[in-house]
């Protein structure tokens, strides 16, 4: 037990012990007795039963009061602390959606230089990969593409700011590659304009 709890507990045993003196037959010692309390200036005569009530309510008062007091703001501590782990839950979730909305797929289409109908690879022995400005990187999604000899690629989870630096093709043997010429911004294309 706290002991505040037990001061608490104490100073009502006190009152009921000199409640019960009024009643019970050893009541009659206390009745008359009286003692001195002298000290900062004051010289007092009180009976021994109203001390020892002065001292009960004290400890109830004080003793209960503030354990009450302490629960309470235990009770609010722990809540607060829920509501902060919800919070961080919450913030985390909206964390992780933000990202997902800002991450995008890019679709490109790939021609092959020096390929033609006779030594066109088969899409299942080709494999593509890229590598981000950032250093991230991965493996692209591989299809065949709409055009004869060309392959469609998908690279997931980009964003609008994500700038490709390196991108090869290769058959999964690794005997024959293709790379990319330039870095590209796939969801910020660029457009060369020539004079007319």
């Amino acid at each position: 037990m706290e002991p505040l709890f037990i001061s608490f507990i104490l100073g009502i045993l006190i009152i009921l012990f000199c409640i019960s003196s009024f009643i019970l037959p050893y009541g009659r010692n206390f009745k008359d007795k009286t003692q001195r309390i002298q000290g900062f200036g004051l010289n007092l005569e009180v009976s021994v039963l109203t001390l020892f009530i002065i001292v009960g309510s004290v400890l109830v008062f004080f003793g209960g009061g503030i354990w009450y007091q302490l629960s309470s703001i235990n009770n609010q501590l722990e809540n607060l602390r829920t509501e902060k782990t919800k919070a961080e839950a919450r913030a985390a979730d909206l964390q992780d959606k933000l990202e997902k909305a800002n991450s995008m797929e890019a679709v490109a289409f790939l021609k092959l230089e020096g390929v033609d109908e006779t030594n066109h690879p088969e899409q299942n022995d080709v494999e593509c990969l890229y590598e981000t400005a950032t250093g991230r990187g991965g493996k692209a999604e591989i299809h065949v593409g709409p055009a004869s000899g060309a392959f469609k690629i998908i690279i997931k989870d980009i964003t609008r700011d994500t700038n490709i630096t390196n991108l090869i093709l290769r058959t999964k043997d690794r005997k024959r590659r293709w790379k990319m010429e330039r870095s590209i911004m796939p969801l910020q294309p660029t457009y060369e304009l020539k004079p007319f």
